[in-house]
């Protein structure tokens, strides 16, 4: 098929212009798989169009040559064409320097979609003037695939991050559990040696009979921490809400929590005489979890207060503590799993870090929140809400 080349040349009435033939372009120009494009140094002005530009912006020569070269670039990108001008401009001698690789760029179609393209540019000299001759390739689909190719990149490298994450934190769990069942399981055992002596007086007995009770009540918590935390991961967590009197719950956390709290001043603030829906079991446990935290983190004599109070149609139940309070870094993270918190000294308590990840995980079951409120060096509050049963 024969080529009319007539079609690609500007418009008769710019008759300032060359005429292409004048440029010195040759079948290459026309035939070439690239766009070339041909421009006014001084101007930008578009002086020359392939076919194949017409192909990659949509627009006619009618319609290009004789236009700025600016129409071809998104508007959002005109105030970052400096490497574009820089490419465009000319030397003291009159050359447009050596742009080096391919320069990529945003282009403007004439529908307005945006494409990417790469060119490159070389001055060109007839006459006496200097044009420049830049040679456009659409580069869109491989700037796609390339995106494609990064984003797959970017998942392998993640999931590769994740996997190595959780190998740590399996590490981690498993020493953690280790050590924190050992430990009571450890003591249970010195102190069932110590009740099998014939010679025990009977006052002695009683209180190793209490601290194993109390080892025995750390034990519960753990295992139930953990079960619970591994149910939430299955999905197979759930909650049976019932009326219960909110007398009944307090009732059940002090009896739970008395070994626990022995060595600090633990009150209960009379419930109000109502109702509310809940899974006691589950709500036990929450309970179970903040006094045993307020007990741990808070030095021996500290006041602890259990109190439930009525609010819009729910019920509050706070347990507050007048120790060192919570550092701002370590309020954030407490309710994350295996987020532990710091004594006054700063290190690190015992623990696996669960009880409050499953606590805010049942209180949420129950359509509340886990809140906490600390003011450092004064006190803490843990509160979350009951609806009371109709």
């Amino acid at each position: 098929m024969e080529l009319d080349a007539s079609a690609y040349r500007f418009p008769v009435d710019t008759s300032e212009l060359l005429r292409p033939e004048d440029l010195g372009i040759g079948p290459l120009f026309w035939t070439a798989r690239d766009a070339v494009i041909i421009l006014g140094i001084r101007d930008k002005r578009i002086m020359f169009w392939n076919p194949v530009a017409e192909q990659l912006y949509g627009y006619t020569p009618e319609e290009a040559v004789g236009q700025s070269f600016d129409m071809l670039v998104p508007e959002r990108m005109k105030s970052h064409v400096a490497t574009l001008a820089d490419a465009l401009s000319l030397t003291d001698h009159g050359e447009i320097p050596d742009p080096g690789a391919p320069i990529e760029f945003p282009a403007l179609h004439k529908s307005g979609q945006e494409i990417f393209v790469e060119f490159s540019v070389s001055s060109w000299k007839v006459a006496g003037d200097h044009y420049a001759y830049v040679l456009v390739r659409d580069c869109t689909e491989r700037k796609r695939l390339e995106a494609e190719r990064d984003a797959l990149l970017a998942t392998a490298q993640e999931t590769v991050r994740r996997a190595s994450e959780l190998a740590s934190l399996k590490a981690d769990f498993t020493s953690m559990v280790a050590h924190e069942v050992g430990s009571p399981l450890a003591a249970i055992s010195a102190l069932i040696d110590l009740l099998d002596r014939d010679d025990l007086p009977p006052s002695k007995r009683t209180e190793l009979l209490a601290t194993m009770r109390s080892e025995a009540h750390l034990l519960q918590r753990l295992v139930g921490d953990v079960q619970s935390a591994t149910s939430m991961e299955r999905g197979d967590f759930s909650v049976r809400l019932e009326p219960i009197p909110v007398e009944e719950i307090l009732n059940a956390a002090t009896a739970a929590a008395r070994v626990q709290l022995s060595d600090h001043d633990f009150r209960v603030a009379p419930a109000p005489d109502t109702h509310v829906l809940a899974d006691s079991e589950r709500v036990g446990q929450v309970l179970r979890n903040l006094l045993g935290n307020a007990a741990k983190y808070t030095p021996a004599g500290t006041l602890i207060t259990l109190q439930a109070r009525q609010e819009d149609g729910c019920v509050c139940i706070d347990v507050i503590d007048e120790g060192p309070g919570i550092e701002p870094e370590d309020l954030q993270h407490i309710f994350s799993k295996f987020g532990r918190g710091r004594d006054v000294t700063g290190k690190r308590l015992p623990g696996m870090g669960l009880g409050l990840y499953v606590s805010r995980q049942i209180v949420q079951a129950h359509g509340g929140e886990l809140a906490a409120h600390s003011a450092p060096g004064r006190n803490t509050t843990f509160s979350f809400c009951l609806k009371k049963a109709s």
